[in-house]
């Protein structure tokens, strides 16, 4: 014969949510499958399991709620303090869900006890019980024809172990872990901070010869990613030196030709020597390049040669 089999359980809330319109969301534990409870009652993982998964779509629907008490029969709508929102099982064993506490007169009655003590939490459902023995202790099982009503009603006395609700504790929880994450949160931004400390200084001792701004915009940012920053950084410098070198050896066999053109005799590291030093040598627009060849065209109207004629318009180009 089926008979109510009324589980308690100490819920430990976590809060959700808390609005203005007086609905408190909490996570509570409900249930917990294959464990032998306070009851003598053991539940069957897979049986949970089927039963949550029969009521989550009256959970989507609202229609899954609960009383401030065990009703006598069937609930009426003055009984209610709760409507259940969610429910799951963890790997466990360890049944939980999501519960919203509502304004009705139960739910605030509900709401100023656990402001200021513990509720416990009660399971509601029907079906048969087999005894047996397990490690050496005599149970009941709950057998398939079990039929969960409700993961919990708020009773006073829990027997499932963790399933006592207090808002009180709650909040404590909350603020520790609110106070938990800001500690994570100070403690990354230091740990970063550190960090581009170590980099910026491996980059100068890696040579980079760049602000410490420019470094900060446009190399850290590549590096944030890497496994190996130090030899990325190293990569990037030896990158823009063999660039520069590049460069200024395009400008110096630029310059050495127009020496030749000049009338230049003597070998390229001999100009380089002798010559180059005199040059300043720097990118130059395309009017610096414009006056240096009016520099050239005039020196050599002048008849000048070799050095005199370089010096000639180095000495321009710094006039104009």
């Amino acid at each position: 014969m089926k008979k109510n089999l009324l589980e308690f359980s100490e819920g430990n809330p976590v809060i959700l949510e808390e609005k203005s319109d007086g609905t408190v969301t909490l996570q509570v534990k409900w249930q917990h499958a294959g464990r032998v409870n306070e009851n003598g009652r053991v539940y069957p993982l897979e049986i949970l399991k089927r039963e949550i998964d029969r009521i989550k779509p009256l959970m989507k629907e609202r229609r899954i709620m609960g009383a401030s008490f065990h009703p006598k029969g069937p609930a009426n709508p003055d009984d209610i303090s709760h409507v259940w929102e969610n429910a799951w099982i963890e790997k466990t064993g360890a049944c939980f869900g999501v519960l919203k506490i509502i304004p009705t007169e139960r739910g605030r009655n509900v709401l100023e006890i656990l402001k200021n003590g513990k509720l416990g939490l009660s399971s509601r459902g029907y079906g048969t019980t087999t005894r047996k023995t397990i490690e050496g202790r005599e149970v009941e099982e709950v057998n398939a024809d079990f039929k969960l009503a409700t993961p919990g009603d708020f009773v006073l006395s829990p027997s499932v172990t963790d399933a006592v609700a207090s808002l009180k504790e709650g909040v404590q929880r909350l603020e520790e872990s609110l106070n938990q994450s800001i500690k994570e949160e100070v403690n990354m931004e230091k740990n970063k901070t550190q960090k581009i400390q170590r980099l910026w200084a491996e980059a100068k001792l890696g040579g980079y010869i760049g602000t410490f701004e420019q470094w900060r915009t446009k190399i850290y940012p590549l590096l944030e990613q890497m496994e190996e920053p130090k030899s990325v950084i190293l990569k990037k410098i030896e990158e823009k030196a063999l660039a520069k070198l590049k460069l200024n050896g395009d400008r110096e066999r630029s310059l050495f030709k127009e020496a030749r053109q000049a009338g230049y005799k003597k070998s390229f590291e001999q100009w380089k020597k002798d010559v180059l030093p005199l040059l300043e040598i720097k990118e130059e627009s395309p009017e610096q390049k414009e006056k240096r060849k009016r520099a050239i065209s005039y020196g050599r109207f002048l008849g000048l040669k070799d050095k005199e004629l370089l010096e000639f318009v180095q000495s321009q180009i710094k006039k104009e």
